[in-house]
């Protein structure tokens, strides 16, 4: 009963994402896309999540929590390429949100210190 509570809650919030964010919509109709998608959505977020917090919880520490938005960007860009694969997705076609995405995750080189 609690999975099918955020399977509708993660339905909703998808829902309004579409009709909201511009760049976001849904592939396989206004109502069936955003389903499919929050279901893979929600069962990445019962299975996979939990265990990245834990592999992650150091660096979280280190960044008072950032990371942990890091985490739902991966997957996020996860769910949506598994519900792809379905052929019911939400996909994420604005540059800017993938661009943003990108510089999320990709890592950072080590800035070179300057000579005294």
């Amino acid at each position: 009963m609690r999975f099918i509570g955020r399977w509708l809650v993660t339905f909703i919030a998808t829902i309004v994402t579409v009709n909201v964010v511009p760049g976001i919509f849904a592939v396989g109709g206004q109502w069936v896309g955003p389903l499919a998608c929050a279901l893979v959505l929600s069962l990445v977020n019962a299975s996979i999540k939990p265990v990245l917090q834990v592999i992650g919880l150091p660096i979280t520490i280190v960044t008072l929590g950032i990371f942990y938005l890091v985490i739902n960007a991966v997957l996020l860009e996860f769910s949506s390429w598994l519900s792809r694969a379905v052929g019911q997705s939400v996909p994420i076609t604005d540059e800017r949100i993938i661009e943003t995405m990108e510089r999320t995750m990709a890592p950072r080189s080590a800035a070179p210190k300057p000579s005294m």
